[in-house]
């Protein structure tokens, strides 16, 4: 079978490129056949419902009419695919922990509005990275100091451990260096303060204190010089390369070789976070162009697009 290119292809942004940094052979399976196993993450899903509620906050305020309404934005968003029953199963990534931990949220950082202007949330589109190349982009919040005027960008992560493998996975990432990137070309490399993580972290608590839930709400500063700034174009531009070339090779392919010669497997990762949903492909198929005609039981076809998102406010074209 013939594998027909598609427009999605060269829609290239950091959660792509990191994936092909992670394993090639993954990426191949993600964003070029385009499938996904057909199940929610919660993780993935509470960290979408979490993004709502942070925004309606820098939008509206931290007043209590205001923390009701993002808690009732986050609630009506995550039951539509996580029923009453689930939350059992998910506890603490459930909607009865964020309404008890969005007052404290509110509560630790109450000045905020009055350091920050908050210039855009739910800002996306595309900037330049060469001559000839664009990287796809979108920032969860643009702000500006009212002392300093700086620019800094304001991005929501949640975890389940604020331990310094969460904090450090961060400071290097292919997304950060995007953010860097994206404001020092609206606003110039002098204007930017540093990108912000604004960390959400739920565990269950220890229960011989007696902890029923646990949440805490680090944010880490990481700016990045000039020299920095430069590395990262340099590296990005990189591995653009070699997906680029992987991107020819797989195109030069057929269902008739005995093994597909791009996206090589990094056999590595095969256990990072939950496991590779493709492991068992990769245990039992040398091309998978063998196997392409038919999507896979527990996978679905999903070719994704993140400039369709539906939560875009604003789109800059760099």
């Amino acid at each position: 079978m013939i594998l027909k290119p598609r427009s999605t292809w060269n829609t290239i942004d950091s959660t792509k490129i990191s994936e092909y940094q992670r394993c090639p052979r993954s990426y191949f399976f993600k964003y070029c056949l385009g499938w996904r196993a057909d199940s929610d993450r919660n993780d993935l899903w509470f960290g979408s419902c979490w993004h709502m509620a942070m925004e309606h906050l820098l939008l509206n305020g931290y007043s209590a009419q205001s923390i009701l309404d993002a808690y009732r934005l986050f609630e009506s968003n995550y039951r539509d695919r996580f029923p009453e029953y689930t939350d059992d199963m998910y506890f603490p990534k459930v909607p009865g922990v964020v309404l008890r931990c969005l007052p404290e949220y509110c509560g630790q950082y109450k000045h905020d509005h009055d350091e920050y202007d908050v210039l855009y949330t739910e800002v996306a589109g595309t900037v330049p990275v060469d001559d000839n190349r664009l990287v796809t982009f979108k920032i969860d919040s643009i702000l500006r100091s009212r002392r300093t005027g700086k620019i800094r960008s304001r991005e929501h992560k949640t975890g389940k451990s604020n331990n310094r493998v969460w904090q450090d996975k961060f400071k290097l990432s292919m997304q950060v260096g995007t953010y860097d990137h994206v404001l020092k070309c609206i606003y110039g490399p002098d204007a930017v303060d540093c990108i912000e993580i604004n960390g959400a972290i739920f565990s269950k608590g220890d229960k011989r204190k007696g902890e029923v839930g646990k949440w805490e709400f680090p944010r880490i500063e990481i700016p990045r010089y000039a020299d920095m700034s430069n590395d990262w174009l340099w590296n990005v531009n990189q591995w653009l390369d070699w997906m680029d070339t992987d991107m020819e090779r797989m195109l030069m392919c057929t269902e008739d070789d005995a093994c597909m010669r791009c996206f090589p497997k990094n056999t590595e990762s095969c256990t990072d976070f939950f496991g590779c949903p493709y492991m068992d492909f990769c245990l039992t198929w040398a091309n998978p162009l063998q196997h392409i005609d038919q999507v896979p039981i527990g996978f679905i076809e999903e070719h994704w697009n993140p400039l369709a998102e539906e939560t875009i406010r604003t789109r800059m074209e760099l």
